[in-house]
């Protein structure tokens, strides 16, 4: 008989402790936790107390933006009824950010630096702010702790800004699971035009495996969770 696994299951680049008997137990560290945090490098352009928006690294189209939760949440698996409000205002953020970066913004930098852009309600900022108490990795606390970012010198004005002239061709979509490649809940927000048959393709909102961000608030206000 083989020896029994030891060390951290780590997952789509997500590091678990492994628990007595096999699977996955709390998170130890977490890649998107630590942009989020700052302890990773990545083109931060807004954070609020409820979320991050950062560039992907591996753009599918001119305009390309991951939101994130700062509360460690793995996948749409993990999301329930409660949590409509939550997805709604990634979308929102993503909706706004896109629409304050030009094409060269989206290769400049940071194009927001404060928690304005979108107001977070209340009761979703008290709720989020006690669910990523039961979270206590370094990534996750970091995520927690990071104060707001500061403006830097090349951030482009938000005021100055107009409105995405490709708004209906707009994306809004997650990855749902096991065609997530990592395990944070993260929402693709894409403005055309898209890479090739990847960029829209891969994140077209037709199917199950990639629902909009619309398409899953409904589900859960309707009480509907994701299996």
């Amino acid at each position: 008989i083989g020896a029994r696994p030891s060390g951290p299951v780590v997952r789509k680049t997500v590091e678990y402790e492994r628990r007595e008997g096999g699977g996955e137990g709390p998170v130890r560290a977490c890649l998107f936790c630590s942009i989020v945090g700052g302890r990773a490098p990545a083109t931060r352009l807004y954070m609020d107390c409820v979320c991050c928006a950062f560039l992907t690294r591996r753009p599918d189209a001119a305009k390309h933006v991951l939101v994130v939760p700062r509360r460690h949440v793995c996948n749409l698996g993990d999301v329930g009824p409660d949590d409509a409000a939550l997805v709604s205002h990634l979308k929102h953020v993503g909706s706004a950010v896109l629409d304050r970066m030009s094409l060269s913004a989206a290769a400049a930098g940071p194009v927001a630096a404060d928690d304005s852009l979108v107001p977070v309600p209340a009761e979703l900022a008290t709720r989020e702010r006690e669910l990523a108490k039961e979270h206590t990795c370094d990534d996750c606390t970091a995520a927690q702790s990071s104060t707001l970012l500061s403006p830097p010198a090349d951030a482009v004005p938000v005021s100055a800004a107009a409105p995405d002239d490709e708004r209906d061709d707009r994306v809004f979509a997650f990855h749902a699971p096991p065609y997530n490649s990592v395990d944070h809940l993260h929402l693709h927000c894409m403005a055309p035009p898209f890479t090739g048959w990847k960029g829209s393709w891969s994140h077209w909102t037709g199917g199950y495996w990639s629902p909009s961000a619309d398409s899953i608030v409904a589900d859960l206000e309707a009480g509907k969770a994701r299996a």
